[in-house]
């Protein structure tokens, strides 16, 4: 195997190795985000919660304006039981007298039912807030580690850029060229072992005349099913 070839391959291992990188970092930045999102539901659920307060406060409002009322409607009953004569019309001030009544206590329990909505709905904000609280620390804590291990994976990717690009120099601009096409589509498996007479990117067993050429190591092999760039290690098959 030719200086060129190794250096191709050398390439081919460094591309490798930011492969297997990038999946890390992406794993951070999810970590990261599920917690940035936790933080952004927990507000949210604190705004749609002191929405429905407002709500049920407007509700007990609009209930209390409609006990005045029914105050006022009952008054005015009572004045007109005073002037019923007739034992029908004091029949039918009673009915009056019995659902106005009726629609007071409906209210005052309505009223009180939302009274006691709004307390629970507070009570349950005093709780979310608290819980963002602990939440907004985990979150500054985790993102100071994660960004420093992002950082140095980042680092790591830098330096084996400047790998490949000072081992690049050492390969003919065709040999390069014919390599990066590969790589378009095959990715970090461009070049591959050949084991057991199967090329290790598709896995398909490679002709014989393709395998004897290989074991000259005089020129670049493509892998006969996939095109992949194949190669023989030293002491290997």
């Amino acid at each position: 195997m030719n200086k060129e070839f190794e250096h191709l391959i050398g390439l081919s291992q460094l591309n490798q190795d930011i492969s297997e990188i990038k999946p890390q970092i992406s794993n951070h930045e999810k970590v990261l985000k599920k917690s940035a999102n936790k933080i952004e539901n927990i507000k949210n659920d604190i705004e749609t919660t002191k929405e429905n307060i407002v709500n049920t406060q407007q509700n007990v409002s609009k209930n209390n304006t409609h006990l005045k009322d029914l105050s006022t409607q009952l008054k005015d009953i009572t004045k007109k039981s005073k002037k019923a004569k007739t034992q029908k019309e004091v029949n039918a001030v009673q009915i009056e007298e019995d659902i106005a009544k009726s629609s007071i206590s409906f209210t005052n329990d309505e009223i009180t039912r939302l009274q006691n909505i709004i307390e629970l709905k507070k009570s349950q904000n005093k709780e979310k807030q608290e819980e963002l609280k602990i939440e907004k620390k985990l979150f500054d804590k985790l993102s100071k580690s994660i960004k420093g291990e992002i950082k140095e994976l980042n680092t790591k990717i830098n330096e084996i850029k400047k790998q490949k690009t000072a081992l690049a120099k050492y390969v003919d601009k065709k040999l390069l060229n014919f390599y990066e096409n590969i790589q378009r589509w095959a990715k970090e498996t461009a070049v591959v072992k050949v084991k057991n007479k199967a090329c290790y990117g598709c896995f398909m067993k490679i002709s014989n005349k393709t395998y004897n050429l290989l074991k000259l190591g005089n020129d670049i092999n493509v892998c006969d099913s996939c095109g992949r760039i194949i190669y023989i290690e030293k002491n290997i098959d």
